[in-house]
């Protein structure tokens, strides 16, 4: 295949006096977007709405006893037989920084064979047979906890205080309907926040 230049009917001009960028899924949809820092003009974001970017894998870590942040994190994916590697860095342009969660993009795989996560510490997370176009969240050292005893691992469960092996998102924001339909009782008292007339 070849490439075409299309930077012109997506903002770049000659005129552009860029000096840093950085890479996030800033509207949650599964594609990259791209922010873009300029000398003398304004901030740019370039919001990315390809139609058929194929599935996708978001990962998001936190460390504990890596730094929290997990930076210096590699994780590699392994899809049908191909892996993908990435690391989570500290900075990546002028002035700028990537989004902390990793993406990799799948093609039209719908099923990751095995996702490792590899930290700074030395631990070694691993979890295996994981959906495309979700949002994974580990924290360090956690892969094979299940606290909500539903079969699957916090870290692959989109609500993972509430029992829910069907994993139904309905507006597909990554956070299950479970926890969405719960209402907030912060006393504990079992009457919701909203009905409350003394919530804490």
């Amino acid at each position: 295949s070849t490439f075409s230049d299309i930077s012109a009917t997506v903002g770049f001009t000659s005129g552009t006096n860029a000096r840093g960028t950085a890479v996030a899924d800033y509207d949650h949809d599964g594609d990259l977007d791209l922010a873009i820092t300029q000398q003398g003009n304004n901030f740019k974001l370039l919001r990315n709405d390809t139609t058929d970017a194929g599935h996708w894998l978001k990962i998001q870590l936190t460390g504990v006893q890596s730094n929290r942040d997990a930076i210096g994190t590699l994780v590699r994916v392994s899809v049908a037989g191909s892996s993908m590697m990435d690391q989570i860095k500290g900075a990546v342009s002028t002035h700028s920084q990537d989004e902390l969660t990793l993406h990799f993009g799948l093609g039209n795989a719908t099923n990751i064979d095995q996702v490792e996560v590899f930290w700074p510490s030395g631990i070694v997370d691993r979890l295996n047979n994981v959906s495309a176009d979700t949002l994974v969240q580990l924290t360090e050292g956690a892969a094979g906890t299940d606290s909500d005893s539903d079969g699957i691992p916090d870290a692959q469960d989109n609500c993972p205080t509430i029992a829910n092996p069907d994993q139904l998102d309905s507006d597909n924001n990554g956070i299950g309907d479970a926890c969405e339909s719960v209402p907030v009782d912060t006393d504990s008292d079992g009457i919701p926040d909203a009905q409350d007339n003394c919530p804490t």
